[in-house]
């Protein structure tokens, strides 16, 4: 079991632990194994699995015993970014420093790929539920805030491709909540809920997820518009429809310095965490003027 004496081997060691549970869990020679394979194994931080973790060690509970749930949260990421990158969407070349999958296996192959990652994640928090022996109320909750979460995902991503220069700034606040907050709030929150939390810590715990995705998205955006290659995709058209390109370079910076702020300052509350150092970590990547090292070893733009 992991102490979190210091950020940097705590992190490795459940980034380790959901790479291997990962191999293990897409084994096979089934047809769809093989996309399942290609994008959630290319290298990524993990950072939403590794969030359900250390936000069971916040409050108190057991990282490893939620591995099973934090793997089920990065398929539903994964799911999300396949369907993220289809033509018909972002139309994204590259993934995680890969080719697109759409483009190796095909559109069809990999929204049913899509599919079965979702169906995944959910087997896999059920499967966890059973084994910590949560009651059929727990589980209920825990179902249904993931179900929520992918809703609130769907959500800002219909309000993305619907971004005009008209949007207002409250539009795009709540797009990006919904889009890149959902599922980094449900991370945040899930292995508190997994560890018996109260409901009031797993609000908090929540609220800083939404803070923090919603800052993360804007940090895209200005890497996307001064044309980074720190992302592992394609160099992006500066047209696109961002918090950056509608409201301004200086107005993006400060408004995600503000929600990073308040993000650390949520979690105050929960005296010494494993989750205030690795958002410290990740802001002071974001702020430097040289792109840094993320714990994993890739760089700063992919979570």
């Amino acid at each position: 079991m992991a102490s979190h004496s210091h950020p940097l081997s705590t992190y490795t060691y459940y980034k380790n632990l959901i790479d291997a549970y990962l191999r293990n869990r897409l084994q096979g020679e089934q047809e769809l194994l093989r996309p399942m394979r290609y994008t959630s194994l290319a290298p990524s931080k993990r950072l939403r699995p590794v969030l359900v973790c250390l936000s069971a060690q916040t409050v108190g509970g057991c990282g490893d015993s939620v591995v099973q749930s934090a793997c089920g949260v990065e398929l539903l990421h994964v799911a999300s970014l396949i369907l993220d990158d289809l033509p018909c969407m972002d139309d994204a070349l590259t993934r995680r420093w890969q080719t697109a999958s759409h483009l190796v296996f095909g559109e069809s192959t990999v929204i049913l790929t899509s599919l079965s990652f979702i169906s995944e994640c959910f087997s896999l928090i059920t499967e966890n539920s059973a084994s910590l022996r949560l009651t059929a109320e727990v589980t209920r909750k825990t179902i249904q805030r993931a179900t929520h979460a992918l809703r609130e995902t769907i959500d800002g991503q219909v309000a993305d491709l619907a971004l005009t220069r008209s949007t207002s700034f409250d539009s795009v606040e709540r797009c990006y909540r919904q889009k890149s907050g959902a599922l980094l709030a449900f991370s945040i929150g899930l292995g508190a809920r997994l560890s018996g939390a109260s409901e009031r810590a797993i609000a908090e715990l929540e609220e800083c997820g939404y803070e923090f995705g919603e800052a993360f998205q804007m940090h895209d955006d200005l890497l996307d518009y001064r044309a980074s290659d720190e992302t592992g995709k394609e160099q992006r058209h500066r047209e696109k429809l961002t918090y950056c390109s509608l409201f301004g370079i200086r107005a993006t910076e400060a408004r995600a310095q503000t929600l990073l702020t308040s993000a650390i300052r949520r979690l105050d509350s929960f005296g010494e965490n494993p989750l205030s150092p690795l958002l410290a970590d990740l802001i002071g990547q974001w702020t430097s003027a040289t792109p840094a090292r993320s714990f994993s070893g890739s760089p700063t733009g992919s979570l």
